[in-house]
């Protein structure tokens, strides 16, 4: 039915294979507002239809889509996903099972989904809006931990020269999520993310475009 996120390397077996997915839906609007659906019915823990709505495999969005503007992109692309969970008045319950696996598998927050949750405002009568869950896949597209990490391997000083940053960020994305993508689709990808960068890149500036990288990342290719 719907796309999830790439993985990270350590998860998959299968090499990642390209971003040309079916086009994503330009819409009329950016807006994040509820909408109304139709009543969910409590799913069942073991129901079938629940346990298979959301395949582990399949292709992500267009990435020429996503590098034109990619908070649209993540918009309508989860919006689908948002969607097939099956909110009322624009929200799903925290202990929704199928929604917390899978934020799970398509960030970075692991076992700390609920703490995250609640700093966002979520409590078990709120629910999770479609806003709420695109601060969290935003905000965790990849570990802070790592992040630093990453940085302290490159450099023992404030700042990354930017080809250095700009490769950093290509191994960063291959090693931790598995990404594939062809020269020229890396190419892309890195001109986009690193567009206003002069010649050095500090930490603060490194972690998002880091996170941004991962976004587009995920958001290609899908669940791999």
């Amino acid at each position: 039915m719907f796309s999830c996120c790439a993985t990270d390397a350590s998860a998959s077996g299968t090499e990642s294979i390209t971003a040309d997915g079916p086009s994503v839906p330009v819409a009329a609007t950016g807006s994040t507002q509820t909408r109304r659906s139709a009543p969910r019915q409590e799913p069942r823990g073991d129901d079938p239809s629940v346990l298979g709505a959301y395949p582990a495999e399949s292709s992500g969005a267009d990435l020429n889509t996503i590098l034109e503007d990619v908070d649209t992109a993540e918009l309508m692309f989860y919006m689908q996903i948002f969607d097939a969970f099956g909110p009322e008045e624009g929200k799903v319950p925290m202990d929704f099972e199928p929604m917390r696996s899978f934020v799970q598998r398509c960030t970075s927050v692991g076992e700390d989904l609920d703490p995250i949750m609640g700093s966002l405002g979520v409590t078990p009568e709120a629910g999770i809006t479609l806003e709420i869950l695109l601060d969290i896949i935003r905000q965790h597209s990849i570990s802070e931990v790592t992040l630093m990490e990453e940085f302290s391997k490159v450099t023992e000083q404030d700042s990354i020269p930017a080809e250095e940053c700009r490769s950093a960020l290509r191994s960063l994305c291959e090693q931790d999520l598995a990404a594939r993508f062809s020269e020229g689709q890396w190419d892309q990808i890195l001109t986009t993310v690193m567009l206003e960068v002069a010649t050095e890149v500090p930490l603060e500036m490194w972690m998002a475009m880091a996170r941004r990288c991962a976004r587009i990342t995920r958001l290609a290719q899908g669940q791999q």
